[in-house]
């Protein structure tokens, strides 16, 4: 099996849903729990964005190996709802297709319900264009994640052999030279933002014209209502404009990816070479605990 060099740090990313059982695969593969990630950290979609994108920058930076993505999905979900979906979208504008080869579908909680009923949501994810079948298509895998030590060992360890990877996302910030407004997945969170804009502009030109009409008929109360949700909804226009700063801008490093090891947004396993003992992970030296799921969680 091929190594990585010895005493060169590697990384894994893990995305999902919230509850989808990343912690627990972790814990199951490392020994250690895990309870931070970015998605506790922040509070918009931009700012986890841009979180996400300077910690794997400052990775990048710092030449600590990426040596594959773990995309975490339960199969207690009876379908693929909103939430997920977008998920989806994020995790392939991050990723990049050609790096798709690094990265495994993982189902979860297979334990929770009959096996057949497992089995036929796994099918549907496999087999629905809609759904994982591209991501499969283009050397994507799809594993089934056993709830033990041993079933996460087997996930792991075909990702630790050969070189790493560069995501998407980095390549757009580092190489090209791209702001983080300007990639794809950049532009997936700004046309939201927008969205959110426009639909908020519309809810105050409404209630422009309800509030005349309120004080043409004289209804105090219903007037001094309106202004209150007419406040509420600048607010929030406000914050909506903050978030696009952000991405205009994006997240300055503060201490180079071992700063984010020491923040709790990644967890340190070690730095030894890069293979798997007979206990936990002896090998996979960084689990980077990222939540795409937190950059979307606002847009369901």
């Amino acid at each position: 099996m091929a190594q990585f060099e010895r005493n060169k740090p590697v990384v894994l990313f893990f995305t999902g849903e919230t509850g989808v059982g990343k912690s627990t695969f972790i814990r199951y593969a490392t020994g250690l729990d895990v309870k931070s990630g970015f998605g506790d950290t922040y509070q918009n979609d931009a700012s986890i964005l841009a979180a996400v994108d300077c910690c794997l920058a400052d990775a990048f930076q710092d030449s600590v190996e990426l040596a594959g993505v773990l995309f975490l999905h339960s199969l207690v979900e009876a379908r693929m709802k909103n939430g997920a979906m977008k998920n989806l979208v994020m995790f392939k504008k991050m990723v990049g297709p050609e790096n798709l080869y690094k990265c495994r579908l993982i189902t979860t909680k297979w334990s929770l319900q009959d096996r057949a009923v497992s089995e036929q949501r796994e099918g549907e994810l496999q087999n629905n264009p809609n759904f994982w079948k591209p991501l499969i298509d283009r050397g994507a895998r799809m594993v089934r994640f056993g709830d033990s030590m041993d079933s996460a060992k087997e996930i792991i360890r075909p990702l630790l052999e050969g070189p790493g990877v560069v995501l998407q996302l980095t390549q757009e910030t580092q190489i090209k030279g791209l702001k983080l407004e300007a990639t794809d997945a950049g532009k997936e969170v700004n046309e939201d933002l927008q969205k959110a804009k426009d639909a908020h502009r519309q809810e105050l030109a409404d209630l422009a014209g309800m509030h005349e009409m309120a004080m043409v008929e004289k209804d105090q109360e219903l007037a001094m209502e309106i202004k209150k949700q007419e406040a509420r909804i600048e607010e929030e226009l406000r914050q909506l404009e903050e978030e696009r700063k952000v991405l205009r801008e994006g997240q300055k490093s503060t201490g180079g990816f071992w700063g984010w090891v020491a923040r709790g947004v990644a967890l340190s396993v070690g730095i030894t070479a890069a293979i798997l003992s007979e206990g936990a992970l002896a090998g996979a030296a960084i689990a980077l605990v990222g939540n795409v799921e937190a950059v979307i969680q606002r847009m369901k």
